[in-house]
């Protein structure tokens, strides 16, 4: 903890005094509170100023699916840190892969087609045809080996503990790597989560109408009815996945319960 104390007037014996404490500021994740005292003619006697230490911050990154339209535009608009790493991202895409991340966060377009542009474009593509492959069963249960194609606002505010820690599920490992120390910069970060996805969209086999038959879904009960519990969710998910169509149609009248009790609340 450091401080910092200036003796401004003067204090005599029997003086009431009165201290006031604000929080005037943050430095490294740390409190910066303000110290003001006064005498009982309302005259300052001290000023000054102390960082009080906080209990260490992890901050926890989630993953795919979280994300929604113009996510992160905000800070974009009003910090000058924040919208310096959305520039920096915006310039290294549209000058490898010829499209601005900015553009696919406001808009969010339905489908992107992305031609790998200019000198250092071809070489990456052509780098990751030659080298990146991946495994895939077709329809007769035969594998195939293919190629695959292809947080500074809040520190700058002094929000950010030194010590911190920082944690990523899924996609969001990658924003954690890139918020210790650096490790990866904005360019690379965003060059490893455009393959990432480019693997993910080309891990299963899909039709013409680019469709497949698996899909994957993050349930928090609690957004159903606080009274939803894991128990009830449990139940529905292993009567769905029941050969039986009588079977699962038993687990109707739970999830039916689940809705009504969360009109009703709602209500």
């Amino acid at each position: 903890m450091a401080y910092d104390v200036n003796f401004v007037g003067m204090a005599i014996p029997g003086d009431d005094l009165t201290i006031k404490l604000r929080h005037i500021g943050m430095c490294d994740g740390n409190i910066v509170v303000g110290i003001e005292t006064t005498n009982s003619r309302g005259e300052n006697v001290l000023t000054g100023s102390a960082v009080a230490p906080q209990p260490t911050t992890v901050y926890v990154f989630t993953g795919q699916g979280s994300q929604e339209p113009g996510m992160g535009m905000y800070l974009y608009n009003c910090s000058p840190a924040a919208r310096a790493v959305w520039e920096g991202a915006d310039a290294h895409l549209l000058a490898v892969y010829g499209f601005p991340i900015v553009e696919v966060v406001k808009d969010s377009p339905k489908e992107k087609t992305i031609h790998f542009g200019g000198i250092k474009g071809q070489a990456i593509r052509q780098r990751y045809m030659d080298i990146i492959t991946y495994g895939t069963v077709d329809k007769a249960s035969h594998v195939k080996t293919l190629p695959s194609s292809p947080s500074e606002d809040m520190r700058m505010k002094g929000f950010v503990q030194k010590d911190c820690g920082f944690a990523g599920h899924s996609l969001g490992e990658y924003s954690a790597l890139a918020s210790i120390a650096d490790v990866l910069h904005i360019s690379a970060l965003v060059d490893v989560v455009f393959y990432r996805g480019i693997t993910m969209q080309r891990a299963v086999e899909r039709d013409s109408e680019n469709r497949y038959s698996y899909a994957m879904c993050a349930v928090n009960p609690s957004r159903i009815s606080p009274t939803f519990s894991d128990a009830a969710l449990r139940e529905v998910v292993d009567s769905a996945l029941r050969p039986s169509l009588d079977l699962c149609s038993r687990s109707l009248p739970t999830v039916s319960r689940a809705n009504n009790m969360f009109a009703q609340e709602s209500s």
